[in-house]
């Protein structure tokens, strides 16, 4: 008899568990939330643009996807196959063996 106690009353926790934290988030969630009247009264500024440190980004940016491009570049040509020997080509050999075939059969 006292398992089946211990294990209901087990059974009751976990299930429990999850609806008592899920009844708490609400509340935390209130708790963070901005009015209306707060975000109306908050101040929308702009930062100042500084247009030479804007360039000296925009050049750096240039300079790497350039750096980039190089590289990738460099790969492709570096994994490119070499190209085929236009001798040894499948029809050439098909032709060089169908000849081969054709001598010996007339020995």
């Amino acid at each position: 008899m006292r398992w089946r106690d211990a294990l209901a009353t087990a059974v009751v926790v976990v299930t429990a568990w999850p609806m008592n934290t899920a009844a708490q988030e609400p509340l935390a969630l209130r708790q963070t939330e901005v009015s209306r009247d707060e975000q109306a009264r908050r101040a929308v500024g702009r930062s100042e643009i500084r247009m030479d440190e804007a360039v000296r980004q925009a050049e750096r940016d240039a300079a790497q996807v350039e750096q980039a491009q190089r590289t990738e570049r460099l790969i492709r040509e570096a994994v490119r196959p070499e190209p085929r020997r236009p001798d040894l080509q499948h029809d050439v050999i098909q032709g060089i063996q169908q000849r081969a075939i054709q001598r010996a059969l007339v020995r």
